[in-house]
């Protein structure tokens, strides 16, 4: 009779030791476990699987079930289907980190890929997964308070990462010329690599337009909806540049919104690398500031050549023709900064050297002449006629802003010069009324409004301030015939 009894208990611990976990009710006794939640990754997380760079990592975690127990429970991650959720089947699962007492999982592309491979789910195909955990001390199983639903696109095609070179951001604006077909603005970044085996990756530049919040500060560009337009890289899309004549990029502005020539074009642009179906963005993005400018050629222009900027043609400041186009050209100007004392310098016509070029004597040119020079550094008004063969050079002590809206049409509000971005600038309150540009305290030599917004002439038109406030006013003299001004408010 005591065996019987025996082997009835025998019988009975076997079939409770095989029970199923019941994961509706998480009322345990014995050696319990207490309820614990998920961290990460959260309910709404898209996760695409890029065949590309497999050893990526997905971080799974979540609360320890129970600190202090006397036996620590071990932790697997399920993933079942959601439309059918059953977590005591999953469709995958996986053991937690550390040999399943860590309270999370660092889990690779790959191998997530693998697991839903093996079952079944196709190349590129989207799983819509509900996942959780389930800890387990031995005595008892337990199911994480909460589930999570997340979607996960298997391996297909993929690019690695990559990242921009240049133009690099800067506060400084890219000049270029609308109508020029010969000078070029270049792009390029650091080269994608598509998965093995996978189609080669092409590249497509995107532009979108730099906007601020109140603060100033950088709204987040959502690239799927706020591009502007495209280019495509060179060779068909294969190279990691992107090489543009001015004018081309010119007409892509001035097509997406960039109209006034005069007015800059305040850009963000990143680049798409996409090989099959894998469309990967560049790490960064990079901010670019346009201003485009009218290029002077001779005879339209002269070249400034000196010892204030190395004695090169090609890379002078200008004087331009002030009947800047039809000719006939024999007056020219332009502000010129001589950074060298003593300034010496000679007018070329022309980009070299070759060309010919004005030397002379105060006041007289002469072709070939010596070296031209001003008495102190700063910058000078210089004026030059190849008819009556003379020049001068008025030096400029200061300019300053005058005008109703600053209070006073008689008495100026003296600028700031930097000698790095050469450009003037004050920061000031306005009174709706109108402002001009005014040299060394006289009206010799004063600036207005140009032909087009932000351009600026010899005594041109009035500027026009329409609201009260605090304004930070910028002049830039340094581009003959590109004259600018901008008036912003704080």
């Amino acid at each position: 009779m005591k065996k019987i009894l025996f082997l009835a208990a025998i019988v009975t611990l076997v079939i409770a030791s095989c029970k199923k976990a019941d994961f509706n009710d998480n009322t345990v006794t014995g050696e319990g476990l207490v309820d614990f939640a998920l961290q990460a990754p959260v309910s709404g997380t898209q996760a695409r699987l890029n065949a590309a760079t497999p050893s990526v990592v997905i971080n799974f975690s979540w609360n320890a079930a129970k600190p202090g127990t006397t036996t620590a429970p071990k932790y697997k991650v399920v993933m079942s289907q959601r439309a059918t959720i059953d977590f005591t089947n999953p469709l995958v699962q996986f053991d937690a980190g550390n040999g399943g007492t860590a309270t999370s999982l660092a889990l690779t592309y790959q191998q997530l890929d693998a697991a839903l491979k093996a079952k079944g789910i196709a190349d590129g195909a989207i799983a819509e997964l509900a996942w959780a955990v389930i800890a387990d001390n031995g005595d008892k199983q337990l199911l994480s308070q909460n589930t999570f639903f997340i979607t996960v696109t298997r391996f297909k095609d993929g690019a690695t990462p990559f990242f921009l070179l240049g133009p690099v951001s800067a506060a400084s604006n890219v000049d270029i010329s609308p109508a020029s077909t010969s000078d070029n603005i270049k792009f390029n970044w650091t080269r994608s690599k598509p998965a093995t085996g996978g189609p080669a990756v092409t590249y497509r530049i995107l532009f979108a337009e730099r906007k601020t919040d109140a603060e100033g500060n950088e709204i987040a560009v959502d690239w799927n909806t706020q591009t502007l337009f495209r280019l495509t890289a060179d060779n068909g899309g294969l190279d990691s540049t992107g090489t543009y004549t001015h004018k081309r990029f010119n007409d892509s502005l001035a097509a997406h919104g960039f109209g006034d020539p005069g007015t800059d074009a305040k850009l963000k642009w990143t680049v798409e690398a996409t090989s099959g179906t894998w469309k990967q963005l560049s790490d960064y993005q990079n901010t670019l500031f346009i201003s485009r400018l009218i290029k002077y050629v001779y005879p339209q222009a002269l070249n400034v050549a000196g010892n204030h900027q190395g004695w090169s043609p090609e890379t002078a400041p200008q004087l331009v023709a002030l009947t800047p186009v039809g000719g006939p050209y024999s007056e020219y100007t332009g502000f010129i900064d001589f950074s060298n004392d003593p300034a010496e310098f000679k007018i070329v016509k022309g980009d070299n050297w070759g060309a010919g070029d004005y030397g002379g004597s105060t006041g007289i040119l002469t072709n070939g002449g010596s070296n031209l020079s001003v008495p102190t550094t700063g910058v000078y008004l210089v004026k030059a006629n190849t008819t009556a063969m003379t020049w001068s050079a008025d030096k400029i002590n200061s300019f300053g802003l005058i005008g109703d809206a600053t209070g006073s049409w008689s008495t100026d509000q003296d600028m700031t010069y930097n000698g790095t971005t050469k450009k003037y600038s004050i920061t000031l309150n306005l009174s709706p009324g109108n402002i001009k540009f005014r040299a060394n305290d006289a009206w010799d030599i004063n600036l207005g409004g140009g032909a087009t917004a932000g351009s600026l002439a010899f005594g041109g038109s009035d500027i026009p301030v329409g609201t009260a406030g605090n304004y930070t006013i910028t002049l830039d003299v340094s581009k003959a015939g590109n004259w600018r001004y901008s008036v912003v408010r704080n």
